[in-house]
């Protein structure tokens, strides 16, 4: 036999407020739950903060505190940690394995319908963590938005997971965690790839997707067969196409005379700071 329990909760609520008030002495009943109160009345009923039944001594026989039953049905009834949302770092999505800036800025969204434990709840990098209550500076917690902003401090290249822990006033847990990579030598391209490829312009744009391990001003050249560049766009630093990380910036098809690139092979060569070949793909069109 399956117990609805919602209309049990629901039956013990009525009989508390309807029935139990004139029932014959309750001076001996033991209390449970949490609440408080002293009756005056013989129809009184006092409303507390949690539990069905509170503690208390009436001064009449027909008087029992009858504890916030509804306050403890909805407290009962958390069962879930708090949402974290809307993760970034320095404003943009982190993927598993992205490079991060050693200094750079994590930002997210957490928040609880009961609260946020603000003492117990952390964020940080690998070991190295703070308490809500203990973000300051560029670092902090917004009791009433739920943004959160943590400025890193990673002092070694290498693996490090990025992390938040989340705890709900009644003691839910929520967490999330993302591996990245931090670099702080020369630049880096990494990953390189150009899609579609083949590529025909009269399909669209086609893209070239890259893995910086820093951020850096990058310029893109693209070259014919014969060597001559046909084309080139520069990213400045920390920009879409310059930030460390995962990048994709778009081609057209079009060279820089106007003209669309005919059948051939081509090459795409990225280039660091104005002076250094850090990667290269080759880009076939087909039309």
């Amino acid at each position: 036999m399956i117990i609805d329990m919602s209309k049990i909760l629901i039956a013990l609520f009525v009989f508390s407020i309807f029935v139990y008030p004139v029932c014959a002495d309750t001076s001996t009943w033991t209390a449970f739950g949490s609440g408080a109160g002293v009756g005056t009345s013989a129809t009184n009923i006092h409303i507390s903060s949690l539990g069905i039944l509170g503690a208390g001594k009436s001064s009449n026989s027909n008087y029992q505190n009858v504890g916030g039953f509804l306050a403890a049905f909805a407290v009962g009834q958390d069962a879930s940690g708090p949402v974290i949302k809307d993760f970034k770092v320095d404003g943009r999505e982190v993927r598993a394995g992205d490079y991060v800036a050693s200094a750079g800025r994590i930002t997210a969204n957490v928040t609880d319908a009961s609260g946020v434990n603000l003492t117990t709840s952390n964020v940080g990098f690998d070991t190295t963590k703070t308490a809500f209550s203990g973000l300051s500076g560029d670092s902090s917690y917004n009791t009433t938005t739920g943004d959160l902003i943590n400025k890193l401090n990673i002092t070694s290249d290498g693996d490090h997971t990025l992390n938040i822990y989340a705890v709900d006033t009644t003691g839910n847990i929520s967490s999330y965690e993302v591996a990245v990579k931090v670099d702080t030598g020369d630049v880096k391209a990494s990953n390189v790839y150009a899609y579609p490829n083949p590529y025909n312009p009269s399909a669209g744009d086609m893209r070239l997707a890259y893995m910086l391990s820093k951020d850096a001003t990058i310029t893109i050249y693209i070259f014919n067969a014969l060597n001559q560049p046909i084309w080139k766009r520069d990213y400045t630093t920390g920009t879409e196409g310059g930030h460390a990380g995962y990048n994709e910036v778009l081609w057209n098809g079009v060279t820089d005379f106007g003209e669309v690139a005919g059948n051939d092979i081509y090459f795409a060569r990225l280039v660091a700071d104005g002076r250094r070949v850090i990667n290269r793909v080759k880009i076939a069109v087909v039309k």
